[in-house]
């Protein structure tokens, strides 16, 4: 599961998947390799089950665990070692690929595990979804590399804040992708599970053959590349392509927008569809105090001079913008977005036409004798807008997602009330205790330093 975990998100760009491809959400989609997305009658359709000999020769031996006989009483709570046990006495030896057996006592007892040891070597089993159990080991390695940079690089209360953001975020992954994968393998029909074991080997297959038909060398490639074997690289192949299938049967098969929407939406945000129109214009300012100037800028207009040279080369009114206001108008006829600030200027800008020019308009500052204002409107500009045509595949797009993260939100809800699994919170703080001691302790401990210094962890 921890290629899944790491891929889940790019499995829910379904949602962009639905926007950007209408038909995928009744007629299925295709994955990133191609592959068609699954359905459960796809599964009806495939040949028969490999033989259990083959199955057995898939799925390998579980992984060697070593638990005593004290620890397996409270399984919520159980340590798991996988090195040599601390205890004195000689524990009781459980591994998946034997019997139990009684572990020889050493000749003068355990040595003691420096915190090292115990940092690295310690698994916890901190909780289960939908029966399967969930171990410390296993859930951080996806992460364990970036988590020990960090634990090098931040300092602890740092740390601990990045890292119970990632534990709560890779937890609930993982939580959506268990609850996922049961609800697909409940919904399908006995004749479709025996297409799953053909789909599998067919996934397999794949995998080889554009390894030169190599086993070996697929799985040398795959730890070069992915730090994944071929089984588990077959795993998350299925996996992803078994929650993929259950998304759109269980959400994408929801959402569904008629041409009515699309109208609907397009009359509603207009605005959206036709930017709002822009009124140009270009202000001649000439304070008062210089009598000169004013008159200047007078006989200059009254000569017929182009009103933008005269401002160009007299006006104190932003001079680096060309003399130049912009204002974002509701229309075209707009008559209540004002203009400017003072009400005379605001009154002349509002009797312009595109074109014309204001009479002279002086007015008094605060600070000094005012300024004498004149105000062309240069033009009116109206940005092209999109019609329903063009528009309707960016509505179309809009509403599927937003409908798609409804019907997710929904479906989610669900599928968590009917889940089986341990308190989320709990399990949280059981993964940031076990990655403070595995991380944090290794960081503080120098490479000599006993474990007695720092006390029982």
């Amino acid at each position: 599961m921890a290629g899944v975990r790491t891929g889940i998100a790019s499995i829910l760009g379904w949602m962009v998947v639905l926007a950007v491809a209408p038909g995928c959400g009744s007629g299925g989609g295709a994955s990133k390799d191609g592959r068609s997305a699954l359905t459960p009658a796809d599964f009806a359709a495939a040949s028969a089950p490999a033989s259990p000999e083959q199955g057995a020769a898939r799925e390998g031996p579980g992984p060697r665990r070593v638990i005593t006989s004290s620890e397996a009483r409270e399984v919520e709570d159980v340590i798991v070692l996988t090195g040599a046990p601390v205890a004195p006495p000689a524990p009781v030896v459980q591994t998946s690929t034997g019997p139990a057996t009684a572990a020889p006592a050493p000749a003068e007892g355990p040595a003691p595990a420096t915190s090292q040891e115990r940092a690295l070597q310690v698994d916890q089993l901190v909780g289960q979804i939908n029966g399967r159990p969930i171990y410390a080991d296993e859930f951080f390695s996806p992460m364990d590399e970036r988590l020990r940079r960090e634990a090098e690089r931040l300092p602890a209360r740092e740390w601990i804040a990045m890292a119970r953001k990632d534990i709560e975020g890779a937890l609930w992954d993982t939580l959506r992708d268990e609850l996922l994968l049961a609800e697909f393998e409940s919904g399908l029909k006995p004749e479709e599970r025996m297409g799953v074991f053909a789909f599998i080997e067919q996934v397999r297959k794949d995998i080889v053959s554009g390894n030169l038909g190599s086993e070996a060398l697929a799985t040398q490639r795959l730890l070069e590349t992915e730090d994944l074997d071929l089984q588990a690289k077959v795993d998350d192949v299925t996996q992803r392509e078994f929650i993929r299938s259950q998304l759109i049967k269980a959400i994408g098969s929801r959402v569904s927008i008629s041409g009515r929407d699309i109208q609907q939406y397009y009359d509603q945000n207009r605005a959206e569809f036709f930017p709002p129109p822009v009124a140009h214009f270009v202000i001649l300012r000439v304070p008062l105090g210089d009598e000169a100037r004013v008159a200047e800028a007078e006989t200059a207009l009254s000569s017929g001079e182009s009103f933008e040279a005269v401002a160009a080369r007299l006006s104190t009114w932003r001079p680096d913008t060309g003399n130049e206001a912009r204002v974002t108008l509701k229309s075209v006829d707009d008559r209540e977005t004002r203009r400017f600030g003072p009400d005379s200027l605001n009154q002349a800008a509002l009797a312009l036409a595109p074109g014309q020019v204001s009479p002279r308009i002086d007015f008094a500052g605060q600070a000094s004798r005012g300024d004498a204002y004149w105000i062309k409107l240069a033009r009116i500009e109206e940005p092209p807008g999109k019609s329903l045509y063009d528009a309707q595949t960016q509505i179309e797009q809009k509403l599927r997602a937003r409908r798609a993260r409804e019907e997710e939100t929904r479906y989610f809800t669900q599928l968590f009330a009917r889940g089986s699994f341990s308190d989320v919170r709990e399990m949280t703080r059981r993964l940031l205790d076990f990655a403070a001691e595995r991380y944090l302790v290794l960081r503080e401990l120098g490479p000599e330093q006993p474990a007695s210094s720092v006390g029982t962890p």
